[in-house]
């Protein structure tokens, strides 16, 4: 083969991968040849021993190549000219690979579900807060309806837990107040009440402790009863139902907040 007969089989080839690797083989070959046509008779038995060898090698070594390339990589034998038109090579380029673009999108989706789960985590840890207080429901309540009243938007939950903080710091704050002023035995009272299995007692019996407390209490002895009652009844503690008393769940929280912080009963008349 002349070298003018190579370039003419060599020009049309490098147009795609697969033509590419054709022009490999017909170089090295024709090399091969020309190297043995000239010199084929100056070689020793030995060097025409390893030319053999290299031309046999290489050609089981290239059909493996080849095979492999064909069998896992056939998408990489064609050029873009190859086809009628550009959408035919992206599709061979794509096929058997993920789309991107759905990728993306469950991705995208992924993290979006991620935010929400710890967005909604750190809600539930602001709602948690005060969540022993039985009666900041009935306190969110009330802060709603004044808000609607006002004309405030209460809609979504950054509403929803800034109430919910109100509500709690409302009750923390009446809790401290009461405290400051609620009689040791009032207190105690309470207690007495709460311990009874339907929450309840006679009034009758609750004036009797009140005379109890009188006789041993000077500062007391000018107030009746209802005087000693009136302040439970005033903050809700306690409320008058038939013929008994009946603590009620705010009494029951200001309990439950007193044992919680370790508020001692001890008070002023104990």
């Amino acid at each position: 083969m002349s070298i003018k007969d190579f370039g003419k089989i060599a020009t049309p080839l490098p147009k795609n991968p697969l033509s590419i690797l054709a022009l490999i083989l017909v170089l090295l070959y024709t090399c091969a040849v020309i190297y043995i046509g000239f010199s084929g008779s100056h070689l020793e038995s030995n060097e025409r021993f390893i030319l053999i060898w290299f031309l046999a090698l290489s050609t089981a070594l290239v059909l493996v190549v080849f095979a492999w390339v064909v069998s896992k990589q056939s998408d990489k034998l064609y050029a873009p000219t190859d086809f009628k038109d550009d959408s035919a090579f992206l599709q061979l380029q794509r096929k058997g690979k993920p789309d991107v673009g759905l990728i993306g999108k469950e991705n995208q989706v992924e993290t979006e579900q991620q935010s929400n789960e710890k967005n909604d985590r750190k809600i539930d840890d602001l709602m948690s807060y005060g969540a022993v207080i039985q009666c900041a429901s009935e306190i969110e309540e009330n802060i709603k309806k004044d808000f609607i009243s006002r004309g405030i938007d209460i809609t979504g939950e950054s509403s929803s837990v800034l109430i919910h903080q109100l509500a709690v710091t409302q009750y923390l704050h009446w809790f401290e107040r009461v405290y400051r002023i609620i009689l040791g035995n009032q207190i105690h009272l309470l207690k007495l009440i709460n311990e009874q299995s339907s929450k309840t007692i006679i009034k009758k019996w609750a004036v009797e402790y009140f005379g109890h407390i009188q006789n041993s209490f000077d500062d007391l002895s000018s107030w009746t009863s209802d005087d000693y009652l009136y302040f439970l009844f005033a903050e809700g503690l306690i409320i008058e139902e038939a013929d008994g008393l009946l603590i009620t769940v705010k009494g029951n929280d200001f309990l439950t907040t007193m044992a919680r912080f370790g508020y001692s009963e001890k008070r002023v008349l104990l």
